[in-house]
């Protein structure tokens, strides 16, 4: 059965990642430069930088087989000061 809860899918998203940030020492966000790895990323990093939790390590796993504009995007978010790049490539 669903429960609706009094917050939007914003609030509650901000939530959750305060309490992940709040209850580990360590965290990473694992990337793929897509558009839902890209909200939660930006998400994080908003959180992170509000809670002074930067840089934020950033895990992309790179299969050699990429649209040359999302490596584009990945590329900018991992020269982001506020994140710590793990730029994995997979043979």
């Amino acid at each position: 059965m669903k429960q609706y809860l009094d917050k939007n899918v914003y609030e509650a998203s901000v939530e959750r990642i305060e309490w992940a940030i709040n209850h580990f020492d360590d965290f990473y966000v694992s990337f793929s430069g897509g558009k839902d790895s890209g909200v939660l990323l930006n998400l994080v990093l908003e959180v992170a930088t509000r809670m002074k939790r930067t840089p934020v390590k950033v895990v992309f796993s790179d299969l050699e087989v990429i649209f040359q504009e999302t490596v584009r995007y990945v590329k900018s978010m991992m020269d982001r000061p506020d994140v710590e790049p793990y730029w994995l490539c997979i043979e």
